[in-house]
């Protein structure tokens, strides 16, 4: 089994050829996950409805739900898979074709997509409302393995400016 000082030491794309070389199981790293969460949350109390039974579920089959439709084209897959296995998938990085993907990828929605594709931590705390009750906050990106970081953080600021009661009910 994975130890978490190993799991940290990787970013998603990493964790996620390892389990592609067979290293490691996606129930492992679900495990990992897990017990990484439920060991820092009674200090950050950040996991609000734990769902481990349903990651668990879909750990086991293909993906399914409203991700699936955002799955990868098939040729593309098999590029990508050719050139992980040969060593060659970030030979790409630093092309033009690289570069034009990234910024058509960035312009849209520059943070959020700039933390997903490093595989970096991150996360957008809510810190003030508006007279008219719109939501402003800040989005803080972490280290590789941050997260624990990430999460007192927002812990803090939640503790000098709570917002939860602000929102509205479902």
């Amino acid at each position: 089994m994975m130890h978490y000082s190993e799991y940290r030491a990787h970013d998603a794309v990493g964790l996620a050829e390892s389990v592609a070389r067979g290293e490691v199981s996606p129930d492992e790293l679900l495990d990992v996950a897990i017990a990484r969460a439920e060991a820092v949350d009674g200090r950050l109390n950040a996991i609000v409805r734990p769902m481990h039974e349903l990651a668990r579920e879909r750990a086991k089959g293909p993906l399914t739900g409203p991700f699936a439709e955002l799955d990868t084209p098939r040729p593309v897959r098999a590029v990508a898979r050719t050139l992980m296995r040969v060593g060659l998938l970030g030979a790409l990085a630093g092309t033009r074709a690289w570069e034009r993907a990234v910024i058509a990828n960035l312009s849209a929605t520059p943070y959020t997509q700039l933390a997903n594709i490093t595989g970096r931590p991150a996360m957008s705390v809510p810190t003030y409302r508006t007279p008219d009750g719109l939501p402003l906050g800040v989005q803080f990106v972490g280290p590789l393995g941050g997260e624990g970081t990430l999460l007192a953080l927002a812990a803090g600021i939640e503790a000098e400016r709570p917002w939860a009661h602000l929102e509205p009910s479902l």
